[in-house]
This record gives C-alpha cells, structure tokens and sequence, in this order.
C-alpha cells in the first residue's frame, strides 16, 4: 500500500504539474501499457498503408515524367481505392475497439495509482475488458450519431443540388440557377464549419466516459449522461485546458514529425522512405504522448467530481477502496 496524495480542488496549472509527476514516477508502467495496444495497431495501419502511400509514390513518379505505363491517372487511382478503404476500416476499428480498452486501462491504472494503490498491467487490462461491452458502447453510440448526422447531411446536399441541376450539367444552367447553386455551396461550407464546431463541443461534454466506466463501474449510455452532467458548468475550463494540451501534444510529437516530412520533401526523399520515417516515428511518439493525454484528463475527471459533488475523494479512498480491487467505491451518488 502506497500513501494516498491529498486530493483538492487543483488549478489548471497544478493539474499539469501533478500529471507531470504521476507520469514521470510511473513512466514504465503507462507507457507499457500504451504500447500493448499501440504498437500491434501501428504495425498493422503500416501494413495495409504502406501499398497505398507506395502507389501514390508510384502515381507522383509517373506524373513528373508524363508517363503512365499505358495506364490512365485514373486507372490508378482506382487501384488505390481499395487500399484507402481497407485503411479507413482499420482506423475505424482501432477507434471503436481498441483504443477504449486502452483509455480503460489507463484510466484504471492512473486512478489506482493517484489514489495510493499499486499497479500491474494484468489488473489494469483485465478491469478494462471486463468494462469492455460498456467502454465500446460509448465511444460506438456517439461514432453512429455523427455518422447518421453525417451521412444525412451529405446526402441532402447532393439530392438539392442534383434538384438545381436536373438531368443536364453546369454548363446547362442558366445565371440564376448557376448562382443558386454558389450560394448554396458557401452556405454548405459555413454549415459544415458549425456543425463541426458544435461536434467538438460535443466531444468536450462526453470526454470523460472511460473513466466513468471504469472508476464508476457505469454502463455506456450511463457514461455520456454522467460525463454530460459532470462537465456542466465547466465547459469554458475544460475547453481551455483540451486545448493547452492540444498545444502541448502537438509541440511534443505532430510537430517533429511534420518537420521531418518537411525535410524529407526538401531533399527529394522518395515517398515510400518518408512514410516509414514517420510511421515509425509517430508510432513510438505515439506511445509517449498517449498516457500523458490520459493521465491529464483523468486528474481533471477527479478535479470535476472535487468541485461538483463537494465530497473528500480522500475519505472515500481511505474507507472502502481498500476492501476491494474495483473501483465502485467512487460511484456517484
């Protein structure tokens, strides 16, 4: 048993510095568990990827020298087609699937440990899949929302302008209707822009569901209620601090490699050698910057509890964790 920390009300400030030394005292441990999930996804995203980027290469080389081999521009694309799909599903199921079970085992394994409690990946992981119906569910119910809203959304804007142009093409309209189809199109462009703005902000009030699932023991529709409700109120703080971090990953791990892709195009590196250099190199920034993100949102997720429910995390540490390895000491009231 460990000696518990004595939990507060923290600034923004003293959240990052106490992220800072929760991670630097257990760097092995959350790094550990980052790279079980992270690693195994990186080299499979690098293996369906890599055909994709190495016929994009393929396509730049026999552009420069007006040489297609027989085969029309869009002949390859059509080949590549096929392997940006296969990307996009293994995205898709990494963000669906695997990246919950990680956040879980983050979460459970940062919580335990800002509470005294030692911590072993074993526990960490067999907490997350044990929650894994409900931390997939809650990252699956609001990816088919906006998949709906989206699909809805596209779907209406092209049926509209297939309505202005009627069976003839752009050059068969007339100024009036050519206008329309303009303003239409600015006006679809500002739509996108607030809905994607009102989608962020949706993100900031269901940030919190991993570690209401796990700390909880919360199912996945209760989850984004109970993130939904604890981070009312809260909204301009916690925006700020997302984007501290925001700032603070992007500095620590998008930036070096975008200079090294900038370096790379410079010098005339092939594509397929520059996509290496980076996959590797966003992999194993990846598995540093990703615990960090976690362990920062989970102080901020006790902070919250501190402030709105006006109880002593504490006490309830002190009193009734100990009886047990779950979490469910820390139920809302």
């Amino acid at each position: 048993m460990l000696n518990r920390p004595r939990i507060r009300q923290l600034s923004l400030g003293e959240l990052l510095d106490e992220s800072f030394r929760l991670y630097r005292s257990n760097f092995l441990t959350f790094v550990a568990i980052a790279a079980l999930v992270l690693v195994p996804y990186s080299l499979i995203s690098f293996a369906v990827q890599y055909p994709f980027q190495a016929q994009i290469a393929e396509l730049q080389n026999q552009a420069n020298s007006a040489n297609f081999g027989g085969q029309s521009p869009f002949e390859l694309i059509g080949e590549m087609i096929p392997w940006y799909v296969i990307t996009i599903a293994v995205s898709l199921f990494y963000t669906v699937v695997f990246q919950p079970i990680m956040e879980g085992a983050l979460a459970h394994s940062i919580a335990q440990r800002y509470l005294g409690r030692e911590i072993g990946l074993g526990g960490s992981f067999g907490m997350a899949l044990r929650h894994a119906p409900a931390l997939i569910g809650a990252r699956l119910i609001p990816v088919l929302i906006g998949t709906l809203f989206s699909g809805v959304l596209i779907g209406g804007s092209v049926l509209l302008a297939t309505l202005i142009i009627g069976g003839g093409s752009i050059n068969d309209l007339d100024t009036s209707s050519l206008g329309i189809l303009v303003l239409l199109s600015f006006l679809g462009f500002a739509v996108f822009g607030v809905v994607t703005l009102i989608g962020l902000a949706l993100m900031i009030r269901i940030m919190f569901t991993s570690q209401a699932v796990i700390v909880e023991n919360a199912g996945a529709w209760q989850s984004l209620v109970r993130s939904w409700r604890l981070t009312q109120g809260s909204f301009w703080r916690i925006l700020g601090y997302v984007l501290l971090m925001v700032l603070l990953i992007y500095v620590l791990a998008v930036l070096p490699v975008s200079v090294v892709s900038f370096i790379g195009g410079i010098i005339g590196l092939d594509q397929r050698i520059l996509f290496v250099i980076n996959a590797c190199a966003g992999a194993v920034l990846g598995v540093i910057t990703t615990p960090f993100s976690m362990i920062a949102y989970t102080l901020l997720y006790f902070d919250l509890r501190v402030r709105k429910e006006g109880f002593d995390l504490e006490y309830q540490a002190n009193a009734l964790l100990p009886n047990n390895m779950g979490m469910s000491a820390f139920e809302s009231r």
